[in-house]
């Protein structure tokens, strides 16, 4: 009789999470939201790039030690799948989020390759998140928002150089991806647009050259065991770590 009765007992508060839950689930709207961003880029993105003191010149290619850096103002494109929840005081609404920002490397050193006619390294950042955003409407037609995620970031890194001439160096570059956020506020203007500011910490990557890689005549393998060879301890192809952020402008419509 008493396990019955907790039976029963078991089975009305699953009944009424379950109805509770509907209830609250009957009350969220989806939304889907595309936008469109502009970076500017922080941390080591941001960073000079290398050239020489004596000539003043830009060196004939990034390379491992250099890439990552010097970038410029990232522009792209972003998803987002939002519930909204009304809890009375705002709306509270957990969303998945991705972008594709796209940099190029600032204009002396693009400059310097283009002439040389080689192939001139660009920059792509995909992070993809989960967060929350909650928001607050101010007025008929202003609602106010602030919102944080993490995730991943996806880097990818265009090769430079010179690909089908073997005498002068190419670079292939292997990434790795990273963990990352981003935190952010702005407002709704009406039901389909808004407006906000977000700084993107999009995580320290890995960088190395990949093996197709080729400098004056010699492939990445024969270099490494050359360099091995000289019992230094110097490694050719160490990790490179790249620390990457953006201040990102995004304009939004949802729908």
């Amino acid at each position: 009789m008493i396990i019955m009765k907790k039976f029963y007992s078991i089975k009305a508060l699953c009944v009424a999470v379950l109805i509770t839950i509907c209830s609250f689930c009957a009350q969220a709207q989806l939304e889907n939201s595309v936008y469109l961003n502009a970076g500017v880029p922080t941390q080591q993105f941001n960073d000079k790039l290398s050239y020489d003191l004596i000539s003043g010149v830009a060196s004939p290619l990034l390379g491992k030690d250099n890439v990552g850096k010097g970038a410029t103002l990232g522009l792209g494109l972003g998803y987002r799948c939002t519930y909204r929840f009304d809890i009375g005081y705002g709306e509270v609404s957990p969303f998945v989020n991705g972008d594709f920002v796209w940099n190029q490397i600032k204009g002396n050193y693009r400059d310097s390759l283009s002439v040389a006619s080689a192939r001139i390294p660009k920059y792509f950042n995909v992070p993809i998140m989960l967060g929350i955003n909650y928001s607050y409407q101010l007025t008929d037609i202003i609602k106010v928002f602030g919102e944080f995620g993490v995730g991943s970031d996806l880097l990818f890194i265009t090769s430079e150089g010179w690909k089908d001439n073997s005498a002068k160096p190419f670079c292939k570059y292997d990434t790795k991806t990273a963990l990352c956020w981003q935190i952010g506020g702005g407002a709704y203007f009406g039901s389909h647009v808004s407006a906000s500011l977000h700084y993107y910490g999009l995580g320290k990557h890995s960088i190395t050259y990949d093996k197709k890689s080729h400098f004056a005549n010699m492939t990445l393998e024969e270099i490494e065991q050359l360099t091995a060879g000289l019992g230094t301890g110097y490694e050719f192809n160490k990790p490179e770590l790249r620390s990457i952020g953006t201040l990102m402008l995004r304009i939004g419509f949802h729908f």
